[in-house]
């Protein structure tokens, strides 16, 4: 018995939007690519975001409320344990 040829996915994609990859310069694993090279193939890390940029970008992110909702509630929990503990380091002293 033959084996049918593979299917070619861009035989059926109809867009004329470029690749998620193209359009955001982010490779399949993840990194940014600069040209043909990874930054992490490279030995250079890009700099890390703030907080506020990945709540900002989290926030961007269609429906995932229910991880939403957990991200905010570790994020208060962890504020709140910080203040604790300079309020205990305060009064210890």
């Amino acid at each position: 018995m033959k084996s049918k040829a593979p299917i070619n996915a861009a035989d059926y994609v109809t867009s004329g939007e470029q690749p998620f990859t193209a359009q955001t310069g982010v490779s399949a694993v993840g990194e940014k690519e600069s040209g043909r090279r990874s930054v992490r193939a490279e030995g250079r890390r890009a700099p890390k975001p703030s907080l506020e940029e990945l709540m900002a970008e989290l926030e961007e992110l269609v429906g995932l409320g229910t991880v939403k909702r957990e991200v905010k509630i570790s994020r208060i929990s962890s504020k709140c344990a910080s203040c604790a503990r300079k309020t205990a380091c305060r009064t210890a002293q």
